[in-house]
């Protein structure tokens, strides 16, 4: 089993996101002795917006040799995103929407003829079958499910047209309140993580 974990938080050692993630590079290793995880923090080692380089490059029938450059970083981040079964993303609530480093990093692997392809004309057809995502979120507020929260139907939208076989989310809401305990939201996200493990596993031992 083979997973690819991202971080978006612009904190570290304080970011709750961060602490989900941590817990489920540390349930995944126990789940998988043998797995491979490999790690994306997108703050580290930031993701540049498109450019002008890099569309010419996706699309372009000839790119120049500027925009075959461009788009290296984007083949190395497929690459990454590819060999994964399972995604798991650290994604704290900035605004009622995701982090824009986490924006631009979706950008550069929704991609075509690599993450999904055009069957007819005006038809699409993700290319990412077989991967199951874990999308662990933090908001200040109690916006989970609400008109307020552009998270969760971002999200969806995204892995509904890659087509992914499965995306779940992890709400821990309330982070910015004065009877917020990490300790609580730290139980249930283990708790999360496991069920999630369990299943990937279940799934995988049935194909």
């Amino acid at each position: 089993m083979r997973a690819l974990v991202i971080d978006a938080s612009s904190r570290q050692n304080s970011s709750v996101t961060r602490n989900m993630t941590r817990q489920f590079r540390q349930e995944f290793a126990r789940a998988y002795p043998k797995g491979q995880l490999q790690e994306r923090d997108l703050i580290k080692t930031q993701v540049p917006h498109l450019s002008a380089d890099t569309i010419e490059g996706f699309f372009a029938p000839s790119p120049s040799l500027q925009a075959k450059r461009a788009t290296v970083l984007s083949d190395q981040l497929i690459a990454e995103f590819m060999a994964a079964d399972l995604l798991c993303f650290g994604v704290p609530m900035y605004n009622f929407n995701v982090p824009s480093a986490l924006k631009a990093y979706i950008d550069q692997i929704v991609r075509v003829g690599r993450t999904f392809t055009k069957v007819a004309d005006g038809e699409l057809q993700g290319l990412c079958a077989g991967k199951r995502a874990l999308v662990c979120v933090s908001m200040g507020g109690m916006f989970a499910g609400s008109e307020m929260d552009l998270v969760q139907p971002w999200f969806k939208a995204i892995a509904d047209f890659l087509n992914l076989d499965e995306i779940e989310f992890i709400c821990v809401e309330g982070t910015s309140r004065g009877n917020f305990s990490r300790q609580q939201a730290m139980d249930l996200t283990s708790d999360q993580i496991h069920h999630f493990l369990t299943a990937a596993t279940a799934e995988r031992l049935s194909v």
